[in-house]
């Protein structure tokens, strides 16, 4: 067992690969939907094939194609009969595109044949080529019927077999597949490079690459073979991710997760070298190893996705989002300086703390952490600079769970709090009761009024904020607030408009 895949980013809800998984959920509805009925298919081809008679008519013309096609160790003996064609009992293997024939050795003679004549189609053109074949034509007729039972098959149907190629089982092939552990298999690869590329590449240039490559996975098999034996998955197109995979992130160097027998772990290296060491794993595969797994299509989607988004790169027709390629490293400071701030917060070096905090409230104003340390340090060390720039980023930035609850604590610890004088500075009070009363909290609104209203000092728009501070005491019916306010309205400012309308106010709830 080997593998290397990427193991740099994982996705976020800013980065949900939402095309990934639609390209995911179409792979299992057509596997469960559509493929998921093949074993009837198999099952009425293979009876039609025995109750037409056919085992009688072809199984010694199958036995002498098989002994000059198939090799030795993937021959399988039907039970039929003990000569010295049948091969020995002791050395049946399991050929590797045909999954599940030692079940089979239970079954009769005839069904065996079958279901080994099934799935060998280069033998149509011998059975053709037989000279009585071409006198019976009743031969003819059940050996049609049954070639046409048989190609309903998904896999013959929509795959793509390069002796025979068709331009739609290029398209068609990639979303089939063998059994539900290939699908599955494909998809968890899917989903680690999809989740990657798509936001790099953009969503609609992503499944454009993705379908391009995998077409040019099977074009590429199609080149080498003309086979009769169809070739479904997704691998060639998943071949293609990997391959843009290395394209996109150059020489970038990338974390890698590995496993090589019983040995496993992360490595860090430029995305470009991983493409010699892939390539050269499938073409292992393909010179040296005997499975029933298309490394042509393997190798096909590598090279394709690679040479695509190099391509694209090249003539500048692909751009990239370079924001989510290079995230990691642009963080990479920040992340620094807030774990020196923390490092200086908990060993209680207020001054140290103070410049490192300073630093970040300028570069990442609006980053919670930073704002949470910067207010655990201001309730005990007192810094005017420091205090002022806090405030202004608080009361500038967006309204959020954050800001309001940063507010309303300094708002109700500002009499204990390290930087009271500052807090107690009718400017700050009257920003905040502006802010107050935009969030509609009352008792914190008529707390910061009431300590302005003791200054004796004429404020700003102080009819105006009365009047709206009146008239919330007035829906949250806090009857004794707004009679205070209403008082206090009429006796500093009697001939304004806002006492006149707080007065008519109150009158009209009463």
């Amino acid at each position: 067992m080997f593998l290397i895949v990427p193991a740099q980013t994982a996705p976020s809800r800013k980065t949900l690969p939402y095309v990934t998984f639609l390209l995911i959920i179409v792979n299992v509805l057509v596997y469960f939907t559509y493929q998921i009925y093949d074993l009837g298919r198999i099952e009425t081809a293979v009876t039609q094939y025995v109750d037409s008679g056919l085992p009688a008519k072809e199984r010694t013309l199958f036995k002498h194609w098989e002994k000059e096609n198939v090799k030795e160790k993937d021959r399988i003996d039907d039970g039929s009969d003990n000569d010295d064609d049948s091969g020995d009992n002791d050395e049946k293997k399991t050929l590797p595109e045909k999954r599940g024939w030692e079940a089979l050795l239970q079954q009769k003679p005839e069904v065996v044949l079958a279901r080994k004549v099934l799935m060998e189609p280069a033998f149509d053109q011998a059975v053709r080529e037989n000279a009585d074949f071409q006198k019976d034509e009743a031969w003819q007729e059940a050996r049609r019927t049954f070639e046409e039972k048989r190609d309903k098959i998904s896999f013959f149907r929509h795959g793509f077999i390069p002796g025979k190629p068709t331009g739609s089982g290029l398209f068609t092939a990639m979303f089939l597949h063998g059994d539900p552990i290939h699908l599955l298999g494909n998809m968890v690869f899917l989903f680690i490079f999809g989740f990657a590329l798509e936001v790099a590449l953009g969503r609609s240039r992503y499944l454009l690459l993705y379908l391009a490559s995998g077409v040019l996975s099977h074009a590429f098999w199609w080149v080498f073979s003309s086979g009769l034996i169809p070739g479904v998955g997704a691998s060639g197109a998943i071949s293609g991710l990997m391959g843009m995979y290395l394209a996109v992130y150059g020489m970038k160097r990338i974390r890698f997760f590995y496993w090589f027998l019983i040995f496993f772990g992360f490595f860090t290296a430029p995305a470009l070298l991983m493409l010699p060491v892939w390539v050269g794993k499938e073409l292992w595969g393909l010179l040296f190893t005997e499975t029933n797994i298309n490394y042509y299509a393997h190798i096909g989607g590598l090279i394709s996705g690679f040479a695509l988004v190099m391509g694209g790169r090249a003539l500048r027709i692909l751009p990239l989002n370079e924001d989510y390629l290079y995230e990691k490293e642009r963080a990479a400071p920040f992340k620094k300086a807030l774990a020196a701030l923390e490092k200086a917060v908990g060993e209680l070096d207020t001054e140290k703390a103070a410049r490192h905090a300073g630093e970040l409230l300028r570069t990442h104003p609006q980053d919670e952490k930073v704002l949470r340390l910067c207010h655990a340090l201001l309730r005990s060390h007192a810094d005017n600079a420091l205090m002022t720039r806090f405030v202004k980023t608080l009361l500038q930035m967006p309204v959020s769970t954050v800001s309001e609850e940063l507010l309303l604590n300094l708002t109700e610890e500002r009499d204990n709090h390290a930087n009271k004088a500052l807090l107690q500075e009718p400017k700050v009070l009257l920003t905040l009761l502006e802010r107050m009363l935009s969030l509609r909290q009352l008792d914190m609104a008529l707390s910061l009024w009431r300590e302005l209203h003791a200054k004796r000092q004429p404020f700003p728009n102080w009819p105006k904020l009365t009047l709206v501070l009146g008239k919330l005491a007035g829906q949250k019916k806090e009857t004794a607030a707004l009679n205070e306010l209403t008082e206090a309205l009429i006796r500093i400012y009697p001939r304004s408009e806002e006492a006149r309308l707080l007065y008519t106010y109150r009158k009209h709830l009463k």
